[in-house]
C-alpha cells in the first residue's frame, strides 16, 4: 500500500429480521467500497457463520458486549474479512491520497466498488462483483430552480469543490465524516463552519424541514436586509 494511503470501516446497515449486512469502507484516496454479507454465500463454513452471527447481533443491538464478545471484536472481524481485497484495490489504484480534500471528494468518490463476502470450508473469499447500485441511499438531493432562488434569499450556497474539509488526523481524511469545513466569504476570507449532514432515510423531505428550521433561526437572529452581516448555513 502507498505509504500515504489508508482505509477504514465507516458505516453499516443491518435489518431486524434479515441476516444480511451492508458495510461501507472509505480510503484516503477517495475510494468507496460498498460491501455486502449474505450468510447464504457461506458454504460448509460453520465457524465463519457463527462468528458472523455474533457480529450481526452486536450491530443490531448496539451493545458493547454480548457473552464476552465485544463491539471492537465485531468491528475487527468485519474489517479483516474485507481487508486483503481492499488493500489490493488500494495498492493497484495508482492514486495518491488527496492532499486538500473538499466536499466534492467526499460526495463524489474517485472510484466505487461493490464487494461481496463468500466463504468456502471456513475460508473467507471477498470478491468484487459487477452490478449497478449498492442499496445505499443517495446522499445527493435534487432541487428545482425555485427552491434554489428561495434559498439564496436568506443564505449562500457553495459548490462542493469550494468547501474544504478539516481533519485533525491525515489518516482520517475522506474516511470519517468531517466535522468542520472552511469556506471563503465574499471578501475572500476563510470562514470555519460546522458540517451538518442531513438524514435522508425519508428522501429529501427531512433535509427540507431542516433547511426551513435554519431559515427561521436566521431570520430571527438578523434583520431582513442586514448591511454587514451574513450567515453561511449551507455547504
Amino acid at each position: 500500500m502507498k505509504s500515504n494511503a489508508n482505509f477504514d470501516f465507516t458505516r453499516w446497515e443491518v435489518h431486524e429480521t434479515e441476516t444480511d449486512c451492508n458495510l461501507i469502507f472509505r480510503s484516503t484516496l477517495g475510494q468507496v467500497f460498498y460491501c455486502h454479507i449474505n450468510p447464504d454465500k457461506f458454504i460448509d463454513s460453520p465457524t465463519v457463520l457463527g462468528q458472523y452471527l455474533k457480529c450481526l447481533q452486536i450491530l443490531r443491538t448496539g451493545e458493547q458486549e454480548i457473552d464476552d464478545f465485544y463491539d471492537e471484536d465485531a468491528y475487527d472481524w468485519l474489517s479483516q474479512s474485507f481487508a486483503p481485497l481492499i488493500t489490493q484495490l488500494v495498492q493497484s489504484s495508482g492514486m495518491d491520497a488527496v492532499v486538500n480534500p473538499t466536499l466534492a471528494h467526499y460526495l463524489f468518490p474517485s472510484k466505487t466498488y461493490n464487494i461481496q463476502l463468500l466463504a468456502v470450508d471456513d475460508e473467507l473469499k471477498p470478491e468484487v462483483v459487477d452490478f449497478e447500485g449498492h442499496g445505499w441511499i443517495n446522499s445527493i438531493i435534487e432541487v428545482d430552480d425555485d427552491f434554489l432562488r428561495e434559498l439564496d434569499q436568506w443564505t449562500r450556497s457553495y459548490a462542493p469543490s469550494n468547501v474544504q474539509l478539516c481533519y485533525d488526523r491525515p489518516e482520517d481524511s475522506l474516511i470519517k465524516t468531517p466535522k468542520r469545513t472552511i469556506i471563503f466569504n465574499q471578501k475572500g476570507q476563510p470562514v470555519t463552519c460546522f458540517f451538518k449532514q442531513f438524514g435522508l432515510s425519508f428522501g429529501s423531505s427531512h433535509a427540507k424541514k431542516e433547511l426551513e428550521a435554519m431559515k427561521k433561526i436566521t431570520l430571527a437572529l438578523f434583520p431582513p436586509h442586514p448591511t454587514h452581516l451574513s450567515v453561511d448555513w449551507l455547504v
